[in-house]
């Protein structure tokens, strides 16, 4: 009996199978449509994309002027040559505590 149902519904799949495929090559258009040019011929498009660009590159700049000031710029507290991070800890925790 098991046999039997899978043959009956190999053969159903198959039918269908074909059936749809049949439709689908009724159906399937492949005219291509020339009128309209692409979107990236057209000005507008270029005219985002240089704004974008230049968006970015201002934001690159800006981002290594930052950086090269942070590194110029020396905080208050870190070390300097000479001096460990061990020894600025123990200054700290002087200073936080009130023992000399």
């Amino acid at each position: 009996m098991r046999r039997i149902f899978f043959i009956v519904s190999g053969f159903i799949s198959v039918a269908a199978a074909k059936a749809g495929e049949e439709m689908a090559v009724a159906g399937l258009d492949i005219s291509i449509d020339y009128s309209n040019d692409p979107f990236y011929t057209q000005l507008w498009f270029w005219s985002l994309a240089g704004l974008l660009f230049l968006l970015f590159l201002v934001l690159l700049i800006l981002s290594g002027r930052r950086s090269k000031r942070k590194a110029d710029e020396k905080k208050p507290g870190d070390a300097t040559e000479g001096e460990s991070t061990a020894e600025l800890l123990s200054g700290r925790i002087e200073k936080e505590s009130g023992n000399p």
